[in-house]
């Protein structure tokens, strides 16, 4: 499913409900029939959902035929998407993830990083920065005054979806006449390392999936269910897949970085725990040492 909309130019979303039993003819007959668009075009792809919002099915031709994947979710999760009918929606990939993960294609957006050159110049003289200045006052203070005695508050965890967008900037000195540099020189913005580069998790997440299958025994089966109770459709084999390749790419080389610092000691391990011996020459079993 996401390979057809991955090097999509239009990518359209049936957000109606659409009836399964149709097959290729079919649902090249509704694209063109009622929403007026050319099925025939290799760089579109077409979305449908059906009645239950647990299967989705994925449209697209391929210069001599029609390509056509399904995806279907476990018992009790569905796809969270508008329900319009009789009517398309052009999507991005970016929100076909974003569906095909559980989420809703209409997410809010977080500022990206600040632009460099001129704009971080700015910004510093803005801030005022090298004087010294109490940023802890513009800071939210989530106090709640109360004449009783104080009481902890529980809050549940919460998902957050975070668009991370990488700022690329041109030198505007650069390429100029009598400029030392006379190519252009474009500088990219750093953005935080993946755990595991091209995937859905984070480093929160995955420690959280970590943290609940060996510290709380909870197995992904029964993290797949939570998960889902969150706002979240992650599956039980993409979580064992995520703890095997941290184990064997982030925490192995770890583990033989500290293996071999301990080989190098002259003693691992001291016990002075008095015992009992049983076979010693010259004692009774009964007495201690």
């Amino acid at each position: 499913m996401r390979r057809l909309a991955e090097d999509a130019s239009h990518i359209y979303l049936a957000t109606g409900t659409t009836d399964f039993r149709k097959q290729i003819s079919g649902l090249v007959a509704i694209v063109s029939m009622q929403f007026k668009l050319d099925p025939f075009q290799d760089t579109y792809d077409f979305i449908f959902c059906n009645k239950k919002r647990e299967s989705i099915k994925g449209l697209r031709y391929d210069k001599n035929g029609f390509l056509l994947a399904t995806k279907n979710l476990l018992d009790g999760m569905k796809f969270q998407l508008p329900r319009t009918p009789d009517e398309v929606k052009r999507i991005s990939f970016q929100q076909v993830e974003w569906l095909l993960h559980g989420l809703k294609i209409e997410q809010e957006q977080l500022g990206g990083q600040l632009f460099l050159f001129e704009e971080a110049q700015k910004l510093a003289e803005e801030l005022n920065v090298g004087q010294k200045k109490d940023y802890g006052q513009a800071l939210y203070s989530d106090t709640v005054e109360t004449w009783g005695p104080g009481r902890d508050a529980c809050r549940p965890a919460k998902l957050k979806v975070k668009q991370i967008i990488q700022q690329v900037a041109k030198c505007i000195v650069c390429d100029t006449e009598g400029a030392e540099n006379p190519n252009c020189h474009f500088q990219k913005a750093a953005v935080p390392t993946q755990p595991l580069p091209h995937s859905l998790s984070t480093s929160s997440l995955i420690a959280q999936v970590m943290y609940q299958k060996f510290m709380m025994g909870l197995l992904f089966a029964r993290q797949e269910r939570d998960w889902y109770r969150m706002g979240l459709v992650l599956l039980r084999n993409d979580m064992a897949n995520w703890v095997i390749r941290c184990s064997q790419e982030w925490l192995e080389p770890v583990y033989w970085r500290i293996h071999k610092y301990l080989m190098g000691c002259g003693a691992l391990h001291m016990d002075e725990t008095r015992i009992q011996c049983n076979k010693e020459t010259g004692k009774k079993p009964a007495v201690n040492p």
